[in-house]
């Protein structure tokens, strides 16, 4: 009878778990024309055929495709460059279709203290100023 049980417990618990995992499995694919009506929505949403999804049962983002000119909107910063490839575009819960960013990006990328070369970020602990 123990074993009986231990066996079902056993065939159970690998049950649940293998569930588990199909339902959270995390999905990355690069938008085409069939998929366009994955891209969440929202207010500030850039997605557009090219961008990428990273998403999950709870959250999606959007990341933005390497095209010449890529550009969030024309409210966006674009640095020096005048493109953001590679950006974080869009952020929301699943299928809420609520996303509010802009574009997120590492000041590296966008240049964001222009080229003269002078301008630094100063980072690390106790760094709490831009020199």
């Amino acid at each position: 009878m123990i074993k009986i049980m231990k066996n079902f417990l056993t065939t159970l618990f690998c049950w649940i778990s293998l569930t588990f995992y199909i339902f959270a499995k995390p999905e990355a694919f690069e938008v085409n024309d069939a998929l366009f009506k994955e891209l969440p929505g929202g207010k500030e949403a850039d997605g557009i055929v090219g961008d990428f999804i990273l998403r999950n049962e709870k959250v999606e983002a959007v990341i933005s495709q390497n095209a010449p000119f890529r550009k969030a909107n024309m409210g966006t910063f674009w640095g020096a460059s005048g493109t953001t490839q590679g950006c974080l575009y869009d952020l929301d819960l699943r299928g809420a279709d609520n996303d509010q960013i802009t574009a997120t990006s590492s000041a590296q990328s966008l240049s964001l203290f222009g080229d003269s070369g002078n301008d630094t970020i100063t980072s690390g602990a106790g760094a709490d100023s831009i020199d």
